[in-house]
């Protein structure tokens, strides 16, 4: 029966050690996923990290090119309120011309008027004499 028992036990330990291999390789397989995997999401990182990187000077120009724009802007907006108040002036200068104008035709409306009247007393009084 010893021997019996003994090869039991050869038995049990080559089963175990069957056992004990497939679990390695298991854990071996397992440790290779996790590597590929921790790979896989540190390029996956380091990839949006430079997105991230990109996309942050993008909004850097955005924003120096949003400050110019705004600078261009303001200066525009100056330009016309003076454009405006040159206008007005302008157009105050123009009614004021205009007015002018038509008080001066007035003025020769009368003087004309004037002669007119004075060449009719004088062609009367001639012709009384």
């Amino acid at each position: 029966m010893p021997l019996f028992l003994g090869e039991e036990v050869r038995e049990v330990m080559r089963t175990d050690v069957t056992n004990l291999k497939r679990t390695i390789n298991e854990e071996v397989l397992e440790k290779e996923t996790v590597q590929k995997t921790a790979n896989d999401l540190r390029n996956q990182v380091k990839k949006v990290e430079g997105e991230k990187i990109e996309l942050n000077r993008l909004l850097t120009d955005a924003k120096q090119k949003i400050g110019v724009l705004e600078e261009k802007k303001a200066t525009v907006d100056r330009e016309a309120n003076d454009l405006r108040a040159s206008l007005r002036e302008v157009e105050k200068a123009r009614l004021d011309a205009r007015r002018e104008l038509q008080e001066l035709r007035r003025q020769v409306w009368r003087e004309s008027e004037k002669l007119e009247r004075e060449k009719e007393r004088t062609k009367r009084g001639n012709g009384r004499h």
